[in-house]
């Protein structure tokens, strides 16, 4: 009897143990850069619900940390890349510790752990811009918490990639592994004040970009199947994930720190965007690597437990896009917070689908899709263009889910996401005509066309000033005006954004009379790490006056424009985000026409802001919707289009400002006008061509001693291989006329002072482009005080 009784409970133990709850020390993501975002509350109890106990996050929102409170699952929570200067006051420090941690410390409330310092703030991408700003951040933070009297049980960590450290290419091994040269002073600093405050490293590994950022990399070794093994002093590698992690471990063992713990922060596979994001991946991934964290398996030179956070837990469909259009697909459960494959957190290999988010609201049960009876065919480019600019379009791209639509399937998908992210407005499926209400499912195969969460207006992430925008048909504008009394524009600045709580008041009563003049489409700062999301412009919301409130005047100061690159602002400056996610491979990730005109463009303002040079963008498809909203594609419009920007560009040089105008210019005649606006020593082109693709101008205008042109020399099958709206597919299928490249002509300039080309099949960075252009800048002493 008494065996009997202790194999029952031995069974019963086991049971759970296989059957429920996650891997021990196991947590999740949690971002919510979405245009509709699950209630909090929702999130917390699907996080019960599939017994993950631990959660990180991107920044302290409150409504999130609201529904923690009492949950027993211990957070994370994360200061943004955006507040890290603000947190070199100790001043500062101490309020944001008080308002964020000791706020919720008491029984009942959040279970904190750590406080994230910043997100990925050595990242290569962001060309040193956080690199004298994360340590002090780092001490003030933790010296608050030591003061708050919680310092013994919250610890103050910095997430970083894992491009802070890597092996010689003289000996690629992780025994070699060393931190960065021009970074290892600041590395050494926050190891050691880690190491003294008891504090662990924390550290983002993706084994999925090492196949996207090489197409030569051996695939199985992404995986924990064995691939080749790296043999090392004896250690024989199988996966990248190990040989990682342990080039992690000989760099803090090079500064001393050998036995530091180690957590990883993010670590998971992407399910859409790229030929290699896909469900299949993404669960074999994880069948390889939740049994070995179960097991505690550890690495060759750390074996046994490692704490781990799954990246990530839902879809954000309003994610920045620079480093791939996979980013938007990370979650394990969709937008909706419904499972997408089956999966055993527990690492017992028992898959089965987890349990979703329950009672989650739905818009009704309707889509838009492309007229087949339209008319208006002529149209068809330019809407398709507007609706992937403000909703997600990246599952047309190539490799992923809906890559294989027709040229009809392409416009619907594109006209359907747009219509749910306006959440089902009939005039958002208009679309001069092309658009079309149906009630019939349109979904295809593996192409799913969602209907989106039910919610009075798309989200605003939590930090983000509030951009509306021009909306590109002319005949919504006076029915929308109609409607906006009803749209209830939502601010969302954080408290260090200048507004006491009197004038925030104020600001509430007045919002609605709050103007804000926009002509293009714009970029936010966010406050979550910069994980940058795009501001849906519902079109029944029309244009602000100029001038408004007081915070409407320190927003003005904080727009950057956007295109389909997703450039962030790092205090004011422009910046393409990417997580070591090299783009060299890949060549330019863009939307629409994929040549690098916009990207490059972004970056150059980047590059000039860094050197004390104030510039401003002016995108060709941004201006479409607003200045030139009037125009088509015939010549005369091109004309029209090109003078235009000629005018407002000239304006900027006026008042002293570098504009950078990237946008459509295929005939030489109509550059030559732009540039006789000016003085020629007040003119630069840059010209970016894309042999027989989409060729684009690019002019930079300001007051410099100089005319330049730079061409950017690609193949069109590049372009077309990165065409996620399908507009080649509609151009060779002859739906769309007068396609530059296609079948309209481009006339290139009959000289230039620089010439892009890829290297070997490779594309160069956007930052290393627009370091080329500078650096004959700087030559020339175009760019010293006059």
């Amino acid at each position: 009897m008494g065996n009997s009784g202790f194999l029952a409970l031995l069974s019963t133990f086991l049971c759970v143990h296989l059957f429920g709850g996650s891997v021990n020390g196991l947590g999740v993501n949690w971002g919510t850069m979405a245009t509709h975002k699950l209630p909090p509350k929702t999130v917390v109890q699907m996080l019960k619900d599939n017994g993950i106990k631990k959660v990180k996050l991107f920044d302290a929102d409150s409504k999130t940390m609201g529904a923690l409170a009492g949950s027993d699952i211990e957070v994370m929570v994360a200061i943004p890349n955006d507040q890290l200067l603000a947190m070199n006051s100790y001043d500062r420090a101490k309020e944001w510790v008080k308002k964020n941690i000791t706020l919720y410390n008491f029984k009942g409330g959040v279970k904190i752990k750590y406080v994230a310092v910043g997100n990925e703030p050595f990242l290569t991408a962001y060309n040193g811009s956080f690199v004298n700003t994360t340590f002090p951040a780092l001490q003030n933070i933790q010296n608050a918490l030591n003061d708050a009297g919680v310092g013994d049980t919250i610890k103050a960590t910095v997430p970083l990639n894992a491009d802070v450290y890597n092996s010689p290419e003289s000996n690629p091994v992780p025994s070699a592994g060393r931190f960065r040269p021009d970074i290892g002073g600041p590395m050494s600093q926050i190891v050691n004040f880690l190491a003294k405050n008891s504090a662990p490293f924390t550290v983002n590994i993706y084994p999925f970009l090492s196949l996207y950022n090489n197409d030569d990399f051996p695939f199985n070794y992404a995986f924990f199947e064995g691939g080749n093994p790296i043999v090392d002093k004896g250690i024989q590698y199988s996966n990248v994930f190990d040989a990682n992690f342990d080039t992690l471990v000989s760099a803090l063992k090079a500064v001393g720190h050998r036995d530091m713990p180690i957590i990883i922060g993010e670590v998971g596979w992407p399910t859409d965007g790229d030929k290699n994001a896909n469900m299949a991946n993404a669960q074999r991934f994880y069948n390889g690597l939740l049994p070995r964290l179960a097991a505690n398996t550890g690495t060759p030179l750390r074996p046994g437990y490692i704490e781990v956070y799954l990246f990530g837990l839902i879809d954000e469909d309003a994610k920045s896009i620079a480093p791939g259009n996979f980013e938007r697909h990370w979650g394990i459960f969709r937008y909706d917070g419904q499972p997408k494959f089956p999966i055993d957190l527990s690492g017992q290999k028992q898959n089965k689908l987890l349990t979703g988010a329950k009672n989650v609201k739905y818009l009704k049960q309707q889509w838009c899709m492309f007229n087949p009876n339209a008319k208006n065919i002529g149209k068809l480019v330019d809407n398709i263009n507007y609706a992937c600019t403000f909703s997600d379009c990246t599952a047309l791209g190539f490799g992923s889910s809906c890559n294989g639509l027709d040229a009809n399937g392409n416009a619907s998908y594109a006209f359907n996401m747009y219509y749910q992210v306006q959440n089902q407005k009939d005039m958002a499926c208009d679309f001069q005509g092309l658009g079309i209400i149906t009630t019939q499912n349109i979904s295809q195969e593996t192409c799913n066309f969602i209907v989106q969460l039910a919610s009075s207006s798309p989200s605003s992430s939590s930090g983000s000033p509030l951009v509306v925008l021009l909306a590109i048909f002319t005949d919504y504008e006076e029915e929308e005006e109609q409607e906006e009394e009803d749209d209830d524009v939502e601010f969302t600045l954080d408290e260090e954004d200048c507004l006491d709580e009197e004038e925030k008041l104020t600001m509430k009563k007045k919002k609605k009379n709050n103007k804000n003049i926009c002509n293009r489409g714009l970029r936010k700062r966010s406050a979550s790490n910069h994980r940058t999301k795009r501001k849906k412009s519902a079109v029944a919301k029309k244009p602000l006056k100029k001038g408004g409130s007081k915070k409407h005047q320190l927003e003005k100061k904080r727009k950057i424009e956007e295109d389909d690159d997703d450039c962030d602002f790092i205090d004011k400056a422009p910046i393409v985000r990417k997580k070591s996610r090299k783009m060299e491979d890949r060549g330019e990730r863009h939307i629409l026409y994929v040549n690098g005109k916009s990207t490059l463009a972004c970056s150059l303002s980047r590059e000039l802001y860094t050197r004390g040079k104030l510039s401003d963008v002016l995108y060709g498809d941004n201006l479409r919707h607003g200045l030139n909203k009037d125009l088509g594609f015939k010549a005369e419009d091109r004309t029209e289009n090109i003078r235009r920007v000629g005018e407002v560009a000239k304006l900027f040089a006026d008042a002293g400002l570098i504009c950078i105008a990237s946008l459509i210019s295929p005939y030489r005649k109509d550059r030559d006008a732009c540039r006789a606006m000016l003085p020629d020593e007040n003119f630069i082109e840059l010209n970016p061509l894309l042999l027989g693709s989409h060729l684009k101008s690019f002019y930079l205008k300001c007051f410099f001693l100089v005319h330049l042109q730079v061409f950017m020399n690609m193949p069109l099958t590049l372009c077309e291989e990165r065409d996620p709206k399908g507009l080649y597919k509609l151009a060779r299928s002859g739906k769309i006329k007068g396609f530059t490249g296609i079948d309209d002509p481009y006339e290139p300039p009959q000289k230039c002072e620089i010439e892009m080309n890829q290297k070997g099949g490779v594309c160069p960075t956007p930052v290393a482009m627009a370091g080329e252009v500078v650096s004959f800048m700087e030559e020339k002493g175009y760019l010293q005080d006059h």
